[in-house]
């Protein structure tokens, strides 16, 4: 195999040749040299060798599967920077973000369309080049440099993130409420740090970890009719008995994922928003009806934000009618105040609530 100076070259590596020269055909059609390799033996062999710019691993392979050669490669320093685009047919979330966590920078699913590993690969290439994207999606794994726990903290909280990708590929997902609700959610946490009622409760780490653990919230959606996400408005989605398991069935997904990186606290963080984020106060919420402080704390501080949220959206999960003003919507929580919420967190919240985006 002659290497060509000055090609962008990119190893595919999977077992059934099949696919091997499709995906080398895509690779020499975008201009770049492929260089294949059928296990991932064969793969590890030559990676030092060629220096590839990105690797297309498959998953599913005898003896060495596509994960362990993607630990290999991210446990040595010489290629620890290469990123790595799964290519597989298994499609199952938990499948998906075990590929995201051990390193991967994309997970593609078979049968593969053409123009989606073209722009799939175009995307690693070139967004911030592969220094930006390691930083971005791999930190966890750069524990030759600085502090150890710090670096173990940084991986667990980068598992959230890969999950939140993939939520954040649902049609329902809207990125902009989202967003502003995590955001509120670090104010509100950060405002009851300085409350007599929370402040054992609530350190540094739980302000730092809730924003990102809230984004995923809602993963339960993916296992849902899409056309019913999409249609209906929160309120009307809120009243739908199929639509009240979506609680239950993002847990279930978190729960597997768990198995894999047990001791992760901002996955045991999100696992109790996503299944109690709809629980009420006086225990009239789902999906099992829990009250006071059955509930966890996160899960109080996001039912608040979001019904404030919701109310005052003009997003797709109100489509009708004239949001509520904030001090509108603040009289409503203030209503429900020992009722659907924490009367305690009522009223930390109504110091804070101007200061929400």
């Amino acid at each position: 195999m002659i290497e060509r100076a000055g090609k962008i070259r990119i190893m595919i590596t999977d077992d059934v040749e099949s696919n091997r020269f499709m995906l080398r055909d895509i690779v020499e059609d975008m201009g770049y040299q492929p260089i294949l390799t059928e296990t991932g033996e064969q793969a590890l062999a030559f990676i030092e060798r060629f220096k590839p710019h990105l690797v297309v691993l498959d998953v599913s392979m005898p003896q060495m599967d596509g994960y362990e050669v993607c630990e290999a490669i991210k446990a040595n320093p010489e290629t620890a920077h290469i990123p790595v685009i799964f290519v597989s047919a298994f499609d199952d979330a938990a499948d998906i973000v075990r590929g995201l966590s051990v390193g991967g920078a994309d997970y593609i699913t078979k049968p593969f369309i053409p123009e989606v590993v073209r722009a799939r690969i175009q995307n690693i290439l070139k967004v911030g080049g592969k220094e930006a994207r390691l930083k971005d999606m791999n930190r966890h794994l750069q524990s030759v440099v600085g502090d150890q726990a710090g670096q173990m903290q940084i991986g667990k909280r980068n598992v959230l993130r890969l999950i939140e990708e993939i939520v954040r590929r649902h049609p329902a997902y809207d990125e902009r409420y989202m967003e502003r609700v995590a955001y509120d959610c670090g104010v509100l946490a950060e405002a009851m740090q300085l409350s007599a009622d929370f402040e054992w409760i609530i350190n540094d780490d739980f302000v730092e970890m809730i924003p990102t653990a809230v984004l995923i919230c809602n993963i339960g959606y993916i296992a849902m009719p899409t056309e019913k996400l999409v249609e209906k408005t929160f309120l009307e989605m809120d009243e739908d008995e199929e639509f009240r398991r979506h609680p239950i069935l993002g847990e279930e997904i978190l729960r597997s994922i768990r198995e894999i990186d047990k001791g992760n606290e901002y996955l045991q963080m999100a696992r109790d928003i996503v299944l109690s984020h709809h629980e009420h106060w006086d225990g009239t919420g789902y999906p099992y009806r829990k009250s006071g402080e059955e509930i966890p704390l996160v899960a109080r501080i996001l039912g608040q934000v979001g019904h404030y949220a919701v109310l005052t959206d003009e997003g797709v999960y109100r489509k009708r009618g004239k949001a509520y003003t904030p001090q509108e919507a603040m009289e409503e929580i203030r209503a429900l105040r020992g009722s659907r919420f924490d009367p305690r967190i009522v009223d930390v919240m109504e110091k804070v609530y101007i200061h929400f985006v």
